[in-house]
């Protein structure tokens, strides 16, 4: 009977391990093996911003509109992944977002999704579709608006 209920005591502390990973940043986010829509969704404080399926998007200022800069050597990747655009797959643009402003560029593992130029980013920190944790982490994280610009109004202070 102690074996029993040692097995069961076990067995409850994996599924809460495991439940409790499945509630990380990248559960239920779309993966790189799929065609991926970015859509424009709003909140009071941010006003319209892209999202993929529901989840926020960020972009990082020191890209400068060109290159991944967010990369492993600074941690930034494990806290910032970038949207990953899988081989032979497609970016479309949903409703609200401008089609002529959806891109890829060569990142650190793959072809990173853009939006005017920016690569796009998601934040460990967002639990839940429409989150916005990430706006304004370390002054140099945004969401961006439909029209491509990024939206710099932040816990941090009101607008850049």
């Amino acid at each position: 009977m102690r074996r029993v209920a040692a097995g069961l005591v076990v067995t409850l502390a994996l599924l809460g391990i495991a439940s409790c990973t499945g509630t990380s940043a990248a559960a239920g986010r779309p993966g790189t093996d799929q065609n991926l829509t970015l859509s424009a969704r709003s909140t009071p404080q941010f006003g319209r911003f892209l999202v993929i399926d529901g989840w926020t998007l960020y972009i990082y200022p020191p890209d400068h509109q060109k290159a991944v800069t967010c990369t492993g050597a600074d941690d930034c990747k494990g806290a910032w992944p970038p949207l990953f655009l899988g081989s032979g797959h497609k970016v479309m643009a949903g409703p609200g977002v401008q089609s002529a402003l959806i891109g890829t560029i060569a990142g650190d593992g793959g072809r990173v999704v853009t939006y005017n130029h920016w690569p796009l980013y998601y934040y460990i920190g967002d639990h839940k579709p429409l989150d916005v944790n990430g706006q304004d982490q370390g002054f140099n994280w945004y969401v961006i608006a439909p029209n491509g610009v990024p939206t710099k109004t932040g816990p941090h202070g009101g607008p850049a």
